[in-house]
């Protein structure tokens, strides 16, 4: 179900430095939305059984299932296929961004590196809600 009070994002990461390092980024960038770590495809599936996030942050690099292979999955799901997917990856070559955007990502970004990215990549969000018409209003 979805949280009527507050955007929520899904972040698909398993590496804890940078799970801490968007936390941190969100809490400097004081976007008013809630975000939820999983730290591998699998465990986003279980959150997506019982909740509908606003936005799936998805890294490429993940054990088990990638992030592309994930992807393919909330594609073809009735009820996850229209969450707006962001995917992000250290090594985004031009081959792993054509394939992401061909199975239907919304768009592709280099992975923060630093405080500064991280806070940038919070404050880009509404903007990137609204060109996809995902969400009308940011509070």
């Amino acid at each position: 179900m979805k949280r009527k009070d507050k955007q929520v994002v899904l972040i698909v990461e398993d590496n804890k430095e940078y799970q801490s390092l968007l936390a941190l980024g969100h809490e400097k960038s004081r976007i008013s939305c809630d975000y939820i770590f999983a730290d591998s495809a699998e465990n986003a599936l279980l959150y997506l059984h019982d909740e509908s996030p606003n936005l799936i942050l998805l890294d490429y690099e993940l054990p088990g299932i990638n992030g592309l292979q994930l992807l393919d999955q909330l594609k073809k799901s009735e009820s996850w296929k229209g969450i707006p997917v962001l995917m992000f990856s250290m090594h985004g070559t031009d081959k792993l961004v054509d394939r992401a955007y061909a199975r239907g990502v919304q768009g592709f970004m280099d992975k923060p590196d630093d405080y500064a990215s991280a806070i940038e990549l919070w404050q880009d969000l509404p903007t990137f809600w609204r060109s996809n018409d995902v969400i009308r209003e940011w509070d």
